[in-house]
C-alpha cells in the first residue's frame, strides 16, 4: 500500500498488490491496468470483464465506506476519487477508505448543512491516513452558527487546520467553495495554513 501511495503512476506495485489479494479483487486490478495501455482490439474485452466484476463484486469491495459516500471512481484497480457527504459515520468512512484504498487521489467532501462530528474527522485527517489524496476539495463548508461570535471556529477553518497539522501529507491542491469566513476568505485561511504545515 505504502508503495502504491509513493508511485501512484507506477504499475508494479499495483500488480504486486494484485498477487497478494483475493482472486478477482486482484483481477480487476489486473484488467483496470491492462485496460489503461490497452489497444483498440484489446479494450472491448478487458472492458466487459471490468464491468463484470464491478457489477459483481463492487458493493462488497465497498463496503467500508459506501454508505457515506455520494460518488467514487476506479483507476488501474483502485478507487481513485471519492465524493463523501456528511454524516454520522463520515469520520469512520475517510479512515476506513484511508485504510483500503492507496491509490485514491481525489477527495471531495460536501458538507453542507450538515452536523459532522468535527472532533473525530480532524483527528482522521490529520493522522496521515490519506496521504494519497492530492487534491481535496470542500464544498459548501462555511455554516454560522447562531449565538456564536464572529471569529469562531467554523467547519472551514477546522478542515484546514487540521490538514496544517497532517506534516508529511504532500497534499498538491486545496479546493474550498462555499463562502467568506467572518476573519476573512477562505482561501487566504487555506493559503495560511498550508504554508505552516
Amino acid at each position: 500500500a505504502d508503495a502504491i501511495r509513493e508511485r501512484p503512476s507506477d504499475d508494479e506495485p499495483r500488480l504486486a498488490a494484485a498477487a497478494q489479494m483475493p482472486a478477482e479483487r486482484g483481477e480487476l486490478v489486473t484488467v483496470q491496468c491492462a485496460l489503461a495501455r490497452a489497444t483498440e482490439e484489446e479494450r472491448p474485452a478487458l472492458a466487459r470483464r471490468e464491468r463484470e466484476l464491478l457489477a459483481k463484486h463492487e458493493e462488497a469491495w465497498t463496503g467500508a465506506w459506501r454508505h457515506a459516500a455520494e460518488s467514487w471512481r476506479w483507476s488501474r484497480g483502485f478507487v481513485e476519487e471519492v465524493h463523501f457527504h456528511a454524516s454520522l459515520v463520515l469520520a469512520e468512512s475517510l479512515a476506513a477508505i484511508g485504510a483500503s484504498e492507496p491509490g485514491v487521489r481525489v477527495l471531495q467532501l460536501s458538507l453542507r448543512l450538515q452536523d459532522a462530528e468535527w472532533d473525530d474527522i480532524e483527528r482522521v485527517l490529520a493522522s496521515g491516513r490519506l496521504s494519497s489524496v492530492r487534491l481535496l476539495r470542500v464544498h459548501d463548508p462555511v455554516h454560522p452558527r447562531p449565538g456564536f461570535f464572529d471569529g469562531q471556529v467554523h467547519e472551514a477553518d477546522r478542515v484546514v487546520r487540521a490538514l496544517a497539522r497532517a506534516h508529511g501529507w504532500p497534499l498538491e491542491d486545496l479546493e474550498m467553495h462555499g463562502g467568506v469566513l467572518a476573519d476573512g476568505s477562505v482561501a487566504a485561511l487555506a493559503g495560511s495554513a498550508i504554508e505552516s504545515s
